[in-house]
């Protein structure tokens, strides 16, 4: 079952993928979880909780969790 991240459009935070040669989005908090796709610098997604650095990605800004990426490789986007 997804998990809810936030109700869609309630302006989640935007952040940027600036790792140069991608970002793992995992399936889990963590290295151990398995590797779902790899998003490509520039990517541009909104985030929910945190948990040890890593970081609840929504990739298409509906408010459901796709994967974990770890924080240090996003930068938050102004508007």
């Amino acid at each position: 079952m997804p998990q809810i991240v936030a109700e869609p459009g309630d302006g989640l935070p935007t952040y940027e993928v600036t790792a140069r040669s991608g970002l793992c989005l995992r399936g889990g908090p963590g290295k151990s979880f398995e590797t779902m796709t790899v998003m490509a610098c520039g990517t541009r997604l909104h985030t929910g909780r945190e948990r040890d650095g890593w970081i609840e990605v929504d990739l298409e800004g509906d408010g459901r969790v796709d994967g974990w990426a770890y924080g240090t490789f996003l930068r938050p986007v102004v508007a």
